[in-house]
């Protein structure tokens, strides 16, 4: 009977697991290009992020890109569209030796302005993403979207570091 239990609670969470890989790879195809791929899968252990082969990392920023920070930037977007229990407060702390390629890092900043863009120009996100980090960020896309640095009485702390 456990064996019949267990395939019945993946059975019901399949329909999740599939929405939640959708959103991965789309987020992989958004930081990477169209050609990029990856899942998400299921088993005992939790839930785990493949990125394709063809984005095998060949350093740390790509290995961390593909894996952790791919994987959270999909959990909260699973979560704005209705799926799972994120609680909407992502923080990426990227110390001075850890930053990542500058085209890298502007993509992360795609991706934040796609999830606000869900909720219009009327209706504040109901998600913060902090990303710290000592690059300045893409200055084009910042002036074309001044919400993604919010007024100091909306940022954490109420302050700029």
């Amino acid at each position: 009977t456990s064996y019949e239990d267990q395939r019945r609670v993946r059975e019901k969470l399949l329909p999740r697991v599939a929405s939640v890989s959708a959103r991965y790879d789309a987020i992989l195809k958004t930081v990477f290009g169209e050609s990029a791929s990856g899942k998400i899968t299921i088993d005992g252990n939790g839930l785990h992020p493949e990125p394709a082969n063809t984005l095998s990392p060949t350093g740390a920023a790509m290995a961390i890109m593909t894996t952790v920070l791919g994987f959270d930037l999909s959990m909260l977007a699973s979560s704005i569209e209705g799926t799972g229990h994120h609680p909407r407060l992502l923080l990426h702390d990227s110390p001075r030796e850890g930053d990542m390629e500058e085209q890298l890092f502007h993509q992360l900043f795609e991706v934040a302005i796609q999830f606000e863009s869900v909720f219009g120009p009327t209706k504040p996100p109901s998600f913060q993403y902090i990303l710290t980090t000592t690059t300045a960020g893409p200055i084009d896309l910042l002036k074309d979207h001044p919400d993604i640095t919010r007024d100091p009485n909306e940022r954490l702390m109420r302050k700029s570091f």
